[in-house]
């Protein structure tokens, strides 16, 4: 009997490529000639895709395959945490974080399907959020500060028609006005305290694309990365003129030097802020601080090329 794959796809990933018929039945085609016996299943929602991932773990299904962005497989990885069962990515978003990371194939969904069907199985390391109720996981990093309210000011309309751009858009727009945030971070144990632009906890190296906010960081090590952004003292241009030299720090890849910027390693996170700071995962506004951020150790397996 056929081994059975569930493929999860997100009509809106890519700006609107998710969902794209032809594509469908092209890669439908091409898993059904392969000898899987395969069940599509569109997700409206990151809940729909996770309660989908969840269900089709719970049924025995061999492989889940998710086609969507980083969002997309935050939500699938949010069902298949601690199964066992392996996730299958087939990068259709914007940015495709993670996918870049593993070296998936990117510009052709035939490749990337058979990394799905027959590549490596890695274990990797998930992020755990609690913020009341239940926890949330993710895949590449979270943060609090200034790209958490970037992130949570982006217009999903704008972004549906350019993409990536509307991120930066909604980052010029908030720095206008935005100021540094009083932050608590208890590191295992350990508490610090400063003025913070934002807080970045790190799972892979890469940040939206082309940034190596983490360069060390390594989604199999068991630990988080964080970088700490913070304020010199002076008047909110001033403070504003030394972020964006921070940011020109991480561009240039320089920022592991930069005396305002400190980076540390932890397996149990709680950050406060005063007063509360917008709080995102994966790219993904997830309210605001406070937060309790833990690792969960090879809690995801993936399927990335030999």
């Amino acid at each position: 009997m056929p081994q059975r794959l569930v493929l999860l796809y997100n009509r809106e990933a890519g700006q609107g490529r998710g969902g794209d018929p032809a594509w469908l039945a092209d890669t439908g085609v091409y898993l059904r000639a392969r000898g899987w016996r395969v069940e599509i299943t569109a997700a409206g929602s990151p809940e729909a895709a996770t309660d989908a991932a969840r269900r089709a773990s719970q049924s025995r299904a061999h492989l889940v395959i998710a086609a969507g962005g980083d969002e997309a497989l935050r939500a699938v990885a949010d069902g298949l945490a601690g199964t066992g069962t392996p996730l299958g990515i087939l990068p259709r978003g914007t940015v495709n974080v993670l996918a870049r990371t593993l070296g998936i194939p990117l510009a052709d969904p035939l490749a990337a399907c058979d990394v799905c069907l027959s590549g490596e199985t890695r274990r990797l390391d998930l992020g755990r959020v609690r913020r009341g109720g239940e926890p949330r996981h993710f895949l590449l990093m979270c943060s609090v500060g200034f790209d958490a309210q970037s992130v949570a000011n982006v217009n999903p309309d704008l972004k549906g028609v350019v993409g990536a751009p509307a991120y930066l858009l909604s980052g010029l727009a908030t720095l206008a006005t935005y100021q540094p945030t009083d932050v608590t971070l208890t590191l295992d144990g350990v508490r610090r305290a400063s003025s913070a632009f934002m807080v970045v906890v790190a799972n892979t190296p890469s940040y939206g694309g082309d940034f190596r906010i983490a360069p060390l960081a390594a989604p199999d090590d068991g630990v988080l990365d964080l970088c700490v952004f913070e304020a010199p003292p002076g008047l909110p241009p001033v403070q504003r003129a030394a972020f964006l030299r921070q940011i020109g720090a991480v561009a240039l890849n320089r920022h592991l030097q930069d005396p305002d910027i400190s980076c540390f390693r932890a397996r149990h996170i709680e950050i406060a802020a005063s007063p509360p700071a917008a709080f995102q995962i994966d790219g993904d506004a997830f309210g605001e601080t406070p937060v309790t951020i833990d690792v969960a150790p090879a809690a995801l397996s993936v399927r990335v090329p030999r």
